[in-house]
């Protein structure tokens, strides 16, 4: 989800105009259709389990199985330990779960030593990744062919 700073009026977050990432509403069904998919936020203000309303107004929550929010699980990105409490909680193997994120650091890095596969979503081209993930994306449309390649690396 876009984020922008006029959400926040008077401290509560207004999801009134919200905006989904362009191209996601097309690329969600195909992800969906395969794979479990799932929110891994760094969340945990006041208004952390609003999260699920904001991707309900922007019409995405049905596609996610669940929502983790800094807040519910305890713990905030970059900490591992924040994909492990995940892991658990969806009883998934680390080699089993593909991140994709847009903050290196948190997404990516931080998903990589908790041994995650991971995918940087970057808007900045050419993006040379030095350190951490398995893929760059800059487009999201590219992200099904990339988790499928990396789903078959799998195997």
């Amino acid at each position: 989800m876009r984020e922008f700073p006029e959400y926040y009026s008077g401290g509560s977050p207004d999801f009134s105009n919200a905006e989904a990432m362009p191209g996601i509403k097309e690329v969600l069904p195909m992800l969906h259709s395969t794979y479990e998919l799932y929110v891994a936020s760094n969340w945990s203000g006041p208004f952390a389990d609003r999260l699920p309303e904001a991707l309900e107004q922007v019409k995405i929550r049905h596609y996610f199985r669940d929502v983790f929010t800094a807040r519910d699980l305890g713990v905030t990105k970059p900490e591992p330990r924040f994909y492990r409490e995940i892991l658990k909680r969806i009883n998934a193997q680390p080699h089993e779960v593909i991140m994709v994120g847009d903050d290196l650091l948190n997404d990516v890095i931080a998903a990589k030593q908790a041994g995650l596969f991971a995918v940087l979503y970057t808007t900045f081209s050419p993006y040379e990744m030095k350190e951490g993930g398995d893929a760059v994306i800059y487009s999201i449309q590219a992200l099904p062919k990339i988790i499928s390649d990396i789903a078959q690396k799998q195997k």
